[in-house]
């Protein structure tokens, strides 16, 4: 709940942050009452200027930025925290890496792996705890499913094969047909 609160108060501070949100599996743990591991934070804005304010007031080291526009933050409380440009993704080819654009938080929640994966709660002042769930899910959750977004999902990324073996047989899901 700290880092949720500083977000909450950072977002605030910061003209050029549009939204936070908290992202993917955390958000699926909470919602099954898991312990939630590290944090997937996605920011509609300037999310470098938004992981460097979090870092400052979490005491921990300037975070680490990759290709992707994600920025990693390493703490004493918890494993760690990813913080993403909100984003949207497209594929030159099977397995390419992506090129990425600029999104809202439902392009960013639309490209991810999993329904399961794909929900957001708000974590601006404005609408502090609003659950975004475009691709439904919460009622995946509920149904006790692993299901993908797209046909063409294992194709532009094969690894998810892998791990949607791994979810269904971790949260003891069924894998949507």
């Amino acid at each position: 709940m700290r880092v949720f609160n500083l977000c909450r108060e950072i977002s605030a501070d910061l003209d050029e942050v549009d939204g936070v949100y908290v992202v993917g599996g955390v958000v699926r743990d909470l919602i099954l009452d898991r312990e939630p591991g590290d944090i997937d934070l996605s920011v509609v804005g300037h999310a470098a200027a938004f992981a460097e304010k979090l870092a400052q007031r979490l005491s921990a080291g300037a975070p680490i930025e990759s290709q992707f526009l994600t920025y990693k933050i390493n703490t004493n409380s918890v494993s760690s925290i990813d913080v993403v440009n909100a984003r949207t993704e497209t594929y030159a080819g099977p397995a390419a890496l992506p090129d990425i654009t600029p999104g809202t938080i439902e392009d960013d929640l639309k490209r991810r792996d999993f329904t399961v994966n794909s929900m957001a709660i708000s974590l601006s002042a404005d609408d502090w705890g609003l659950l975004v769930d475009p691709m439904n899910g919460f009622g995946d959750i509920m149904r006790k499913r692993i299901k993908v977004h797209h046909d063409e999902s294992f194709v532009v990324d094969p690894t998810r094969i892998f791990r949607t073996v791994r979810y269904a047989v971790r949260l003891g899901f069924k894998i949507d047909p």
